[in-house]
């Protein structure tokens, strides 16, 4: 009889220390999943004002216009000459809706760069708010675009493929002065 509970019991205690290894395996791959997910969301963000203050930075590039010829805290438009060739390109920064979302509601847009009203680029899928605050030339905000001197980028993407109902928002403020004002 002895025998029989002996084994019983050995039975139970490496049925609970499996059931803890596999608990702890479930927590760990969720862990990674949502630490590997924002880690790429970060990256897209990140890309995504690369890209953005790169080209910022060459508005009035090579232009004899005032360089800034649209915008307003949700998109912008500028001059700059992107590829050192000569030829002025227009850079326009906009959201634009995704055609993927079905959610009539959504809140959720993509970042879009066109170059010369060719086709858009997106830049970013997931974002949440995009604000350019335009700024003269002591820092205060202006709606004046000729007398911009720099801008100041509010971008902040959603987590697109959040491991549980929690979506992260990752948010990146920048803020550019072209050196061709």
């Amino acid at each position: 009889m002895g025998t029989i509970l002996d084994i019983v019991g050995s039975l139970a205690i490496r049925a609970v220390i499996i059931l803890v290894v596999i608990g702890l395996t479930i927590t760990l791959r969720n862990a990674l999943y949502q630490k590997t997910s924002r880690t790429t969301t970060s990256q897209v963000l990140a890309n995504a004002a690369s890209v953005m203050e790169k080209d910022m930075r060459l508005a009035g590039y090579n232009s004899a216009a005032w360089p800034f010829i649209g915008g307003d805290s949700t998109q912008m438009t500028f001059l700059a000459d992107l590829n050192n060739v000569g030829n002025v390109d227009t850079v326009q920064y906009l959201l634009t809706r995704d055609p993927n979302d079905t959610d009539p509601d959504s809140q959720v847009r993509l970042l879009s760069r066109v170059v010369d009203g060719q086709t858009s680029t997106t830049l970013a899928k997931g974002v949440m708010t995009l604000h350019f605050t335009y700024l003269d030339s002591v820092g205060v905000s202006t709606l004046n675009l000729t007398n911009v001197q720099s801008i100041a980028v509010d971008l902040s993407l959603l987590d697109p493929y959040p491991p549980d109902s929690s979506y992260a928002i990752v948010r990146r403020e920048f803020r550019v002065f072209p050196g061709n004002l």
